[in-house]
């Protein structure tokens, strides 16, 4: 058993429970997992490969075009890196979403959060 936040009242709870204690906000219901999109630049040919920390252990491989979710259940530091870029890091509460995208005239990576995840998927890159 963990205790977690009450997103209503902010007070600490199980997170085994249904309800919370205090003021009665579900609980059963509450998002469980951050989801993380890997965008691929337009241009590209191939998808670079990209690693997931979770409180700073690498937990996932993947490859740019993936969305992937990682099990949380109260704010987790996450952090994302692709080939030849720096470490990106951030601290995710359950049910966030994020883009790990391109921008600017050198395509510096970004971290962003979105309310819903973007980009064409791997499957659906095109090829110039």
């Amino acid at each position: 058993m963990a205790l977690i936040t009450c997103s209503e009242c902010n007070k600490e709870v199980s997170d085994k429970a249904l309800s919370c204690i205090h003021c009665g906000n579900p609980i059963a219901s509450a998002p469980k997992e951050v989801s993380i999109r890997f965008m691929m630049l337009q241009s590209q040919l191939m998808a670079l490969k990209c690693k997931v920390f979770v409180n700073g252990v690498e937990t996932i491989n993947c490859k740019q075009g993936d969305t992937v979710s990682i099990e949380c259940t109260e704010p987790t530091k996450i952090g994302v890196k692709v080939t030849s870029h720096d470490l990106l890091e951030v601290i995710a509460n359950p049910g966030e979403r994020y883009n790990v995208a391109y921008r600017g005239l050198f395509q510096k990576l970004y971290l962003e959060k979105v309310d819903v995840l973007t980009g064409n998927a791997g499957q659906d890159h095109k090829w110039f």
